[in-house]
């Protein structure tokens, strides 16, 4: 009775995790797991888990979500093995594509503008303020303006 349980459970956990997989259009993005590990098969054919630079390094080929969900499916050894964790963290370059898209209003923007008005003297130039050093005597107006 508990293995018909597993196997239900394990089943909806399938379920689930590759309607999630399909909704974040994520299906052809490289499967990686909560710590941002990238899933790869090993030569025996089990699942590893390993940095992008590790996998580049030594020639190993990355599985994406659905390489994982298809192991899954069809390889014994992962009948049981859950999962859903490692393609809750899948999401397609469109979907977040769309995301910045929709959220770019919302960051704002800031200004500022500063104005006033100063007199040439000799005594009070600072250093730096070439500009204002060479130019003629008499008054000036300046404005700082930003924008962020």
């Amino acid at each position: 009775m508990q293995q018909i349980n597993n196997v239900k459970f394990s089943k909806n956990s399938y379920d689930k995790a590759k309607e999630g997989v399909i909704s974040n259009d994520a299906m052809n993005e490289f499967a990686i797991d909560n710590i941002g590990r990238v899933a790869y098969q090993k030569a025996d054919g089990s699942v590893g888990f390993d940095s992008w630079n590790n996998i580049k390094e030594n020639k190993l080929t990355p599985l994406t979500n659905n390489d994982l969900l298809n192991l899954r499916a069809y390889d014994t050894n992962m009948a049981f093995r859950d999962i859903s964790g490692i393609l809750s963290n899948g999401i397609g370059i469109t979907k977040i594509a769309d995301f910045i898209k929709d959220n770019l209003p919302t960051l704002g923007s800031s200004e500022e503008t500063i104005e006033g008005y100063t007199k040439k003297a000799s005594d009070d130039i600072k250093e730096g303020a070439k500009l204002l050093a060479e130019a003629p005597e008499g008054d000036y107006k300046f404005t700082r303006y930003t924008k962020q």
